[in-house]
């Protein structure tokens, strides 16, 4: 509500006149996770959580005064949800968020393999999760519909994995690595709309 208001206007306008005077082209990740809950800009100031239609007010609002910084010119804009928190059906974490094409240049997400009991890993279970499980919730390839950000906006926004990774699994050695590998086999098949992966 703050940012909505104004509040940070100085500190956005600040971001964006440092991103105008460097020579190279960055992307910015505003906001990354709001749909998560966990950081400050995902809740009002009184605490409660913001609702989808002020994620997507705070959104359009910064990118509105980071156009008169001349930021724009040197950045790419990425809009990027948790995936695990991202269209399931609440009052925060559905599509409605998404501020519009004209404010977004690539969409995003990120979610982690953290392999443990009470770790989100689609719908079915919990524990270790592979990167299709993660991006698909759950329904993973070619056995289910792949779904999520990625598929959402095949053929409308270009599409990156923001944060991504597993942890070892002290009871299998080269899990992890597996993990990779799989994962790579699985976005090259199955992830058309993928363009960058961090």
């Amino acid at each position: 509500d703050q940012i909505i208001a104004g509040a940070a206007d100085s500190c956005i306008k600040s971001f964006g006149n440092a991103i105008a005077s460097q020579s190279a082209r960055v992307f910015i990740r505003p906001y990354w996770e709001f749909n998560g809950g966990w950081y400050n800009y995902s809740k009002n100031s009184d605490g409660t959580r913001a609702t989808a239609a002020q994620e997507k007010q705070m959104w359009q609002h910064t990118v509105d005064v980071l156009r008169t910084t001349g930021a724009l010119s040197k950045a790419s804009l990425v809009w990027c949800p948790h995936e695990g928190y991202y269209n399931n059906g609440d009052a925060w974490n559905n599509p409605t968020p998404y501020p519009g094409d004209s404010y977004v240049d690539w969409v995003c997400s990120d979610v982690y393999n953290h392999n443990t009991s009470t770790t989100w890993c689609g719908p079915f279970h919990t524990g270790w999760c592979t990167f299709a499980e993660n991006f698909t919730h759950g329904y993973f390839a070619p056995t289910y519909t792949p779904r999520g950000v990625e598929y959402d906006f095949r053929g409308r926004k270009p599409f990156m994995v923001g944060e991504t990774g597993t942890v070892e699994d002290p009871n299998t050695p080269g899990r992890k690595g597996q993990w990779m590998i799989d994962m790579e086999k699985y976005a090259k098949t199955y992830m058309p709309g993928l363009y960058a992966l961090n």
